[in-house]
């Protein structure tokens, strides 16, 4: 038997499918950018000199106090206050960023990396990296099992 939510549902599901809506999503996809309103975290001493980049992607808001802007957050101020200075900015940014500076280190999370290309990928090689590993709970027991064998 069909309930009340039946229409509005199948309703969702057909417009989700139109090719307005499926333009609309390729559109915010492709050109939409982060919400990021402090860029810059200064380090406490000024003899510290080491760029860190942290790289977020297109649906990132530091106006959202969340675990996707907390974290980065956490870590730039952290690396302000034993290396220098930090700068957050958007993962399709990054190429052109890390020539800018010199000595430069990364924050990025696995995620990420899916915007680069092989030869971009290579040129990350010899820079510093610090990669924000999530583990899905699925995942997390898979290992668990692992460790216990």
């Amino acid at each position: 038997m069909k309930g009340y939510g039946y229409f509005p549902l199948k309703l969702k599901e057909f417009l989700r499918k139109t090719p307005l809506v499926r333009a609309k999503r390729f559109w915010d996809k492709k050109f939409a950018r982060p919400v990021i309103s402090h860029a810059w975290s200064l380090p406490t001493d000024p003899r510290l000199k080491k760029t860190l980049l942290i790289c977020v992607e297109a649906s990132f808001n530091q106006n959202i106090y969340n675990a996707a802007y907390l974290t980065p957050l956490g870590f730039a101020e952290g690396w302000s206050e034993v290396a220098g200075r930090a700068k957050f900015i958007h993962v399709k940014d990054l190429m052109r960023e890390i020539n800018l500076y010199d000595d430069v280190s990364i924050f990025i999370s696995q995620h990420s990396l899916r915007h680069f290309s092989f030869t971009e990928a290579r040129q990350l090689r010899d820079k510093n990296m610090f990669v924000w590993v999530v583990v899905h709970e699925k995942n997390r027991i898979c290992i668990m099992k692992l460790m216990q064998s």
